[in-house]
C-alpha cells in the first residue's frame, strides 16, 4: 500500500454489502505500467491520478523513492476508453503531487490534494519532505484559476488530503492525520457557511475512525460515505467500507465483499449517480491499478403487481329488484360474520383475508333464503413484496418520484436496491426520480436483495407498477367528499363480453333442483309439482337444472314460490334468469309422470308399432325410422323406461324359420335404437314367430297385420326395487296392451 505521498490507494463499493456474483470487476483500459488510481467520472470522461512519465521524489511518510503524481483526464467513448489520457489542467500541474481530487456539483470548482509550500524544486534526487494539503481552483471558460490553499489545512507536520464533496455542495469530507484524532489518519468534515467559508473541521467519530488509517472518502448523492481503512483486517491491507449518517451520527461501517474488496489493498471507491457501476483502485495484480465494477442486474420474474391492501368497500347490486310490495328483504352477507340490509352497503374489514360476499332475498315469513341474487369475492391480501409508492399518472417531462414501502415483507436485512424502467433504464438506488419523455403506459419495477437471517444466502423481492404518461393533466373540480371505500358494482352488464351480455337477467323462475346427471320426470322430487316444469342444460357448468315458471315480474315468481313452499317443498329458490338463454338451453318441458300413467304410455307406444322390413329380411325399411326415432327420444328422456320389443310373423313358412326371422327383426330394432344413443340395458327383445297372431292368417291382408313389431313400456322408477332379468317379459303389462 502506498503511503500518504502516494495519496493512499484504497477502494470501495456501492450501496450495501454485495456478493461476488452480483458484480463484475475488470481492469480499466487506460491503466499503465505505473501507478494509476483514484478514478471518478467527470463530464463526458474520467479523471484519475497517475505517476506515469514523471520523475521521483519522496514524502514525509515514504521510506522509498516514489514517482510523484498528476491528475489525468480521458474521454469516454461508448463505455470504452480509446483516446490516450492527457493532463487534466496545466494551470494546476506542478512539479510535485496533485491528486486525488473531487468537484463541486456543477463541476466548476476543483478540490484536490497537493504538496504544501513546494518552493523551487530543482534537484529531484535531493528533495525536501513536503506535507499534503487541499487546494481549490475554479473553472474560467476553458481554463482553471490559480489554486488557493484550503483554509483548514492541517498544522505543521500533518497532512490534509483526499477531498470529497456532497451532492448539494454543502459538506466537504477529507482525510487528515492532524493531532486530536483516534489514531493514524482520520476522516473530518466541514460545512459551507452562509458567508461562503468552510466551518472548522469536525472528526467523523469513533464509528468511522479507528486507531488505524481511514482514507479516500467518497460521498454519493444519497449521502452515503465510502472510504478505506487498514484497521479491520491488517493482514489484507486496505479495505473499502461504507457508513450512512443517521440523524447527526455516522453508523458503524459495513465492509464490502469480494470482488470489490480482495486480500490486497483496495481503495479509492467512486460510482456514478445510479450506483450500479463505478471505479475502485487495487493492488490485486501487483501494482496499483484502476478497476471498473458493474452491478449485474438480476432478471426480475414473477413480480407481484404493486398494490396497497384496501379494507373498505362500497358494494352495490344495480339490478337488485324492487321488493317494497313483497314480504322479503335484501340482506347482504359480508363474509366476516356481519350482515346488512339494502340494495348497497359500505363496509370496512378488520384484517386481510378471503371474503365471500352475497346478496339474498330473505322471506320474512319463513326467514329462509327466497332468492340468491348475486355474489362476489373480496380478497384483501399482502403480497410479501415491496409496494411502489408514486403517482399513477404523470405529465411528460415532469419529475415523478418513486419509493418502496417494505412493510409487507417483514424483517429483512437489505443488501441493495434497484429500479428498472421499461426493461431498459436500470438504476441502483433506494428511491428514484425520473422523467418520462413519451406518452403511454410505462412499467416500473423495483427489486430488493435481502440477506437471509442466517446469512446462508440472499432472496430477491420485487414488484411492478404501471404509470400512465400523458401530454397534459386536467384536474377537474374537486368533489366535496370523496368516498374512501373501493366501489364494487354487481349485476353490471358487460357489453365488452358478448356472452356475458346475452345472459343479463330479464325474467324470474323457481329453481327446484340442479344436478350433474339428468333426472327422470317420474323422480319423487317433482311429485308435488302440479304443472309443467322445465329441464335445461347449462353447457358452461355442465349441469341440468329443473325450474318452474318463466315470469316477467318477481311478484309472479313469488306466487309460485309460495305455493310450493306451502306444500312443504324444500330446497326451492327464485332465480333471476335470461329468458332467451333459458329457452335456448331447454331440453324438455313436461309433467310429473305418475306410476299409474304406465297404461297410457303403453297405449301411446302401441300406436308406434308400424315397423316394416324388407321381404324375408330383417332390414328395416326407411318408412319405419320416424316411429323408431320418436321411441329413441322418449327413452333418452326417461331413464326409468324399459322397452320390450316383441316381433311377430305370419304363418307363411315353417315355425322354426319364422321364429328365427322374428328374433332377427327384434334384434335389428334394438340395434337401431342403440345406435341412436339408447343404453342397451334399457331394451329387451323376443321373437315370437307365427305363434301369436293378432288375427287369423286367412288372407294377405290379415297376414300383413300379423307381420308386426309391438313395443311394451315397463315403468321402473329408481326409487322402487323391481326384480327382473334381461330378456324376461312382464306378462301382465304385455297382456294389458294386448287386450286394449
Amino acid at each position: 500500500m502506498k503511503t500518504i505521498v502516494s495519496i493512499f490507494v484504497l477502494c470501495g463499493l456501492t450501496f450495501l454489502t454485495c456478493r461476488g456474483q452480483d458484480y463484475s470487476v475488470e481492469p480499466a483500459e487506460f491503466n499503465s505500467k505505473f501507478s494509476d488510481f483514484g478514478a471518478l467520472n467527470y463530464g463526458d470522461g474520467v479523471v484519475f491520478i497517475s505517476n506515469r512519465e514523471k520523475k521521483y521524489l519522496r514524502s514525509a511518510q515514504d521510506t522509498i523513492f516514489k514517482y510523484f503524481t498528476d491528475i489525468f483526464y480521458v474521454p469516454q467513448r461508448s463505455s470504452s476508453f480509446r483516446i490516450q489520457p492527457r493532463l487534466f489542467a496545466k494551470e494546476i500541474t506542478g512539479l510535485l503531487n496533485e491528486g486525488p481530487c473531487t468537484f463541486s456539483p456543477d463541476g466548476n470548482t476543483l478540490y484536490y490534494t497537493g504538496n504544501l509550500d513546494p518552493g523551487n524544486v530543482i534537484e529531484t534526487k535531493k528533495i525536501k519532505e513536503y506535507n499534503l494539503g487541499l487546494f481549490i481552483s475554479h473553472r474560467q471558460d476553458e481554463t482553471w484559476s490559480e489554486p488557493i490553499p484550503f483554509e483548514h489545512n492541517g498544522p505543521k507536520d500533518s497532512n490534509t488530503a483526499h477531498p470529497t464533496v456532497s451532492a448539494d455542495g454543502q459538506t466537504l469530507v477529507f482525510m487528515s492525520n492532524r493531532p486530536g484524532g483516534f489514531g493514524g489518519a482520520d476522516l473530518y468534515e466541514c460545512v459551507l457557511l452562509e458567508n461562503g467559508k468552510w466551518s472548522e473541521p469536525t472528526n467523523l467519530g469513533a464509528h468511522v475512525n479507528s486507531i488505524g488509517d481511514e482514507v479516500f472518502p467518497f460521498l454519493d448523492k444519497h449521502g452515503q460515505l465510502f472510504y478505506s481503512s487498514n484497521h479491520f483486517d491488517p493482514l489484507n491491507g486496505m479495505e473499502i467500507l461504507k457508513s450512512v449518517k443517521i440523524n447527526s451520527s455516522w453508523s458503524l461501517p459495513t465492509v464490502l465483499s469480494y470482488p470489490i474488496n480482495s486480500k490486497y489493498d483496495d481503495f479509492a471507491y467512486s460510482h456514478i449517480d445510479n450506483g450500479s457501476n463505478g471505479f475502485i483502485s487495487s493492488s490485486r495484480d501487483g501494482d496499483d491499478n484502476i478497476y471498473e465494477f458493474r452491478f449485474n442486474y438480476p432478471t426480475l420474474t414473477d413480480c407481484d403487481e404493486s398494490h396497497e391492501p384496501i379494507y373498505c368497500y362500497f358494494i352495490e347490486d344495480v339490478n337488485a329488484p324492487d321488493v317494497s310490495n313483497l314480504p322479503v328483504k335484501l340482506i347482504w352477507n359480508l363474509g366476516d360474520g356481519q350482515f346488512s340490509e339494502g340494495r348497497s352497503v359500505e363496509h370496512c374489514y378488520a384484517d386481510t383475508g378471503f371474503y365471500r360476499v352475497s346478496l339474498d332475498l330473505i322471506d320474512t315469513l319463513t326467514h329462509q333464503v327466497f332468492s340468491h341474487l348475486s355474489e362476489t369475492n373480496i380478497h384483501i391480501y399482502t403480497t410479501n413484496s415491496p409496494r411502489i409508492l408514486s403517482e399513477d399518472t404523470v405529465k411528460t417531462g415532469k419529475d415523478i418520484e418513486f419509493w418502496a414501502d417494505l412493510s409487507d415483507i417483514g424483517k429483512i436485512k437489505p443488501e441493495y436496491y434497484f429500479w428498472v424502467i421499461d426493461d431498459s433504464i436500470k438504476v441502483m438506488q433506494e428511491s428514484l426520480t425520473h422523467r418520462f419523455a413519451t406518452t403511454g403506459l410505462h412499467e416500473v419495477a423495483f427489486g430488493l436483495s435481502s440477506i437471509n437471517s442466517d446469512d446462508s444466502g440472499t432472496e430477491v423481492f420485487c414488484s411492478t407498477k404501471s404509470i400512465v404518461v400523458v401530454d397534459s393533466l386536467y384536474i377537474g373540480p374537486i368533489p366535496k367528499s370523496v368516498p374512501a371505500a373501493n366501489k364494487i358494482q354487481l349485476g353490471v352488464p358487460n357489453h365488452l363480453d358478448p356472452i356475458a351480455a346475452q345472459s343479463i337477467p330479464n325474467a324470474w323462475c323457481v329453481s327446484i333442483v340442479e344436478s350433474e346427471k339428468r333426472l327422470t320426470f317420474n323422480n319423487p322430487i317433482f311429485a308435488k309439482i302440479e304443472g309443467e316444469f322445465r329441464e335445461s342444460y347449462d353447457p358452461v357448468k355442465e349441469t341440468y337444472s329443473y325450474t318452474v315458471g318463466l315470469e316477467e315480474t318477481l311478484h309472479d315468481a313469488y306466487e309460485i314460490y309460495r305455493e310450493l313452499a306451502d306444500d312443504q317443498m324444500n330446497g326451492i329458490e327464485v332465480l333471476a334468469v335470461n329468458s332467451e338463454l333459458i329457452l335456448k338451453n331447454t331440453v324438455h318441458v313436461g309433467l310429473y309422470i305418475e306410476p299409474s300413467d304406465q297404461v297410457a304410455l303403453n297405449r301411446t307406444f302401441a300406436g308406434l308399432s308400424d315397423v316394416r322390413f324388407k321381404y324375408n329380411s330383417d332390414v328395416i325399411l326407411d318408412t319405419s325410422f320416424a316411429n323408431l326415432n320418436y321411441i329413441a327420444s322418449m327413452l333418452l328422456l326417461e331413464e326409468d323406461f324399459n322397452l320390450e320389443i316383441n316381433a311377430h310373423t305370419c304363418d307363411l313358412g315353417g315355425i322354426s324359420y319364422n321364429k328365427e326371422l322374428s328374433a332377427k327383426r327384434a334384434r335389428s330394432v334394438q340395434n337401431y335404437l342403440v345406435e341412436r344413443g339408447v343404453p342397451k340395458s334399457q331394451i329387451q327383445w323376443k321373437g315370437f314367430g307365427q305363434l301369436s297372431p293378432k288375427v287369423p292368417n286367412v288372407s294377405e291382408e290379415t297376414r300383413s297385420i300379423n307381420r308386426r313389431v309391438e313395443f311394451v313400456i315397463q315403468f321402473t322408477p329408481k326409487n322402487e326395487i323391481v326384480a327382473s332379468l334381461p330378456g324376461d317379459m312382464n306378462q301382465n303389462s304385455y297382456q294389458q296392451v294386448k287386450d286394449q
